[in-house]
């Protein structure tokens, strides 16, 4: 072959060679992007995850607003209630104290007219009797007097009924209070009540895990104890291990020499 053709050759191999990396990069960034993607599609699977958790608690609080709206109605209209039992009793206290005005003033006419007609029927003895008027007009001022008396006595007692009513009236009043303060305290007691059984709950718990807990440790004493027994006998073999092993050496080397000493005993004899 020419050189040129060489050359020509090496060249498209050269190209072919660019090609076939670019074709590589192309594959390797084609991967990342969809390494990318799927670690896109992670984070969405993962956003949406906490989105449904943050509506369950949403749902969770919700839940709990209308639970607390509802006690919150029950207490308006238990409140709503006692108002209108209170505007009732005071529209009867009203009703009854016109109904006194109204006693009242038809005692004053009443009063009025019989004043008049005594007026007249004095009018008419002044003329008839000059001489008695001085004494009629004595005993009329006396009567007067005695009336004026009797009417501020009336008076009086009227004034001291209105006051009893009004005591009466407090004194419901404040029995009304007192009544709501010890529903509250009943309530207030109600829950310490709860949160001492919780309490005891709780203690009694607790106590049943001390007893485990002391259960397991008097196990385990046991179980050491048992291992210092095995230990102890262990130990008391092995001491009967070591004199039995003194005494049979001390019984062979006792018998090596008697041996020893009666052979020689014969053979100096000899």
């Amino acid at each position: 072959m020419d050189p040129e053709e060489q050359e020509q050759e090496q060249e498209q191999e050269q190209e072919q060679e660019q090609e076939q990396e670019q074709e590589q990069e192309q594959e390797q960034e084609q991967e990342q992007e969809q390494e990318q993607e799927q670690e896109q599609e992670q984070e969405q699977e993962q956003e949406q995850e906490q989105e449904q958790e943050q509506e369950q608690e949403q749902e969770q609080e919700q839940e709990q607003e209308q639970e607390q709206e509802q006690e919150q109605e029950q207490e308006q209209e238990q409140e709503q209630e006692q108002e209108q039992e209170q505007e009732q009793e005071q529209e009867q206290e009203q009703e009854q104290e016109q109904e006194q005005e109204q006693e009242q003033e038809q005692e004053q006419e009443q009063e009025q007219e019989q004043e008049q007609e005594q007026e007249q029927e004095q009018e008419q003895e002044q003329e008839q009797e000059q001489e008695q008027e001085q004494e009629q007009e004595q005993e009329q001022e006396q009567e007067q007097e005695q009336e004026q008396e009797q009417e501020q006595e009336q008076e009086q007692e009227q004034e001291q009924e209105q006051e009893q009513e009004q005591e009466q009236e407090q004194e419901q009043e404040q029995e009304q209070e007192q009544e709501q303060e010890q529903e509250q305290e009943q309530e207030q007691e109600q829950e310490q009540e709860q949160e001492q059984e919780q309490e005891q709950e709780q203690e009694q718990e607790q106590e049943q895990e001390q007893e485990q807990e002391q259960e397991q440790e008097q196990e385990q004493e046991q179980e050491q104890e048992q291992e210092q027994e095995q230990e102890q006998e262990q130990e008391q073999e092995q001491e009967q291990e070591q004199v039995f092993f003194v005494f049979a050496l001390f019984f062979d080397l006792l018998t090596h020499f008697l041996h020893h000493g009666l052979v020689a005993l014969t053979t100096s004899g000899r």
